[in-house]
């Protein structure tokens, strides 16, 4: 019978796809034709990021800041910035919201950039806190599982002595009653 046709790539993919092709296109361009693949590729991961979920979407989201900054447009890089930060805080939160601040500054906007710099800044505390957790709560699971298994030897070894003791008593009894006899 007849092949089946492929299946086609989920649009998000295709996506993907253009806009990693123009940034390539705009990588090797010069001049206008860079300017123009440049806001073509930021466009095409704009609209990507706009069709994923929060967390995949960061991704695009800062992708699309970086082709922005590269392209010169300030507040549109910052936008996208702010939007990867949203997004995916556990990735892109510290250094977006750096990337953003930068952008402010970029655009004379001290007191909005001075502020972005602080939010980066409880960020990263924040973030040290976490991995700090993260460590202290495998070291009490591994000391748990540590405790758990000597717990598990100690049983063991307390039955152990205890069927000892009673074969021990039940050979006693059994010599004794020899003995009476």
């Amino acid at each position: 019978g007849p092949e089946p046709a492929p299946a086609a790539a989920p649009s998000g993919a295709v996506d993907l796809d253009a806009a990693r092709a123009l940034a390539k296109v705009a990588d090797g361009a010069r001049g206008a034709k860079r300017a123009r693949a440049l806001e073509l590729a930021a466009r095409a991961y704009d609209r990507c990021a706009s069709r994923l979920d929060a967390p995949r979407s960061g991704a695009a989201h800062w992708a699309a800041a970086e082709l922005w900054r590269r392209h010169g447009s300030l507040l549109r890089a910052e936008q996208a910035y702010l939007r990867a930060a949203r997004a995916d805080r556990r990735r892109y939160g510290q250094r977006a919201l750096s990337g953003a601040a930068d952008m402010q500054r970029r655009q004379l906007r001290r007191d909005a950039a001075r502020k972005t710099y602080e939010a980066a800044e409880r960020e990263e505390v924040l973030r040290a806190i976490a991995e700090a957790d993260a460590a202290e709560a495998r070291e009490i699971a591994a000391a748990a599982e540590a405790l758990e298994a000597a717990e598990n030897v100690a049983m063991v070894e307390r039955h152990e002595r205890a069927e000892a003791e009673r074969a021990a008593r039940e050979r006693a009894g059994a010599a004794a009653d020899a003995a009476a006899a």
